[in-house]
């Protein structure tokens, strides 16, 4: 199974983290938690190759230092739907039957975790990991081509949901604690630091508590 990272680039992300972090802040975590998922992915047993669409150099320099294959996201591509589509018509060229799609903001989740997620799919069915409020689709796999339409966006467990209905496929929702906590906003991230405590070795864990981050968020909490 191959896996599919799509992944802006890390001075662009977590906008939503801005009155508490400086753009530089954010920009470093994006990446160390983009590190710890790659980290995750390359120790799967069931995954067989990582590809990472991006149009952002440093994000490409990150995926390539796990030997990831790095596609570079045309002009034309817009969204993170369009993103997704994209990248799964890569992988079907590589000759994957079936892929694990997969976001850079979950630094907790672990080899176990994607080796279960992907146990869990069955042929001919999608499968969806979804975020702690059941409202986003944190990780998904699925056969290609995929015959559902991506809804990456606010309520997209639904919307996939839905679009597996829509078109006969089974649906499987398997919660996974590592999977299920993406870091968006201030909550995310206070719930993240007391989680990642747990395990120091990870870039994330590493990144906070050699900066003023981790006090900050101790304090705020």
């Amino acid at each position: 199974m191959w896996a599919v990272l799509p992944v802006k680039g890390f001075s662009e992300s977590k906008q939503r983290l801005a009155d508490v972090l400086t753009p530089e802040q954010r920009s470093r975590l994006s990446q160390a938690m983009f590190q710890d998922v790659l980290g995750a992915l390359a120790g799967s047993q069931s995954v067989k190759q990582i590809l990472v669409i991006t149009s952002d150099d440093d994000v490409a320099v990150t995926a390539d230092n796990f030997d990831a294959v790095v596609v570079k996201e045309p002009d034309d591509v817009r969204g993170l739907n369009a993103a997704v589509c994209y990248a799964l018509e890569q992988v079907a060229g590589f000759g994957a039957e079936r892929a694990l799609i997969l976001h850079g903001d979950v630094p907790l989740v672990t080899p176990t975790d994607l080796d279960y997620l992907a146990s869990s799919h069955l042929e001919g069915s999608v499968t969806l990991s979804p975020d702690t409020s059941h409202s986003g689709t944190n990780g998904m796999v699925c056969d290609i081509p995929a015959e559902l339409t991506f809804s990456y966006g606010e309520n997209s467990f639904d919307k996939h949901r839905d679009s597996a209905s829509k078109n006969g496929l089974l649906c499987t929702t398997v919660a996974v604690p590592g999977i299920s906590l993406d870091v968006d906003n201030l909550s995310d991230l206070i719930r993240l630091n007391e989680r990642i405590k747990a395990r120091p070795q990870l870039a994330t864990a590493q990144y906070l508590r050699r900066t003023e981050i981790q006090s900050l968020i101790d304090a705020l909490s």
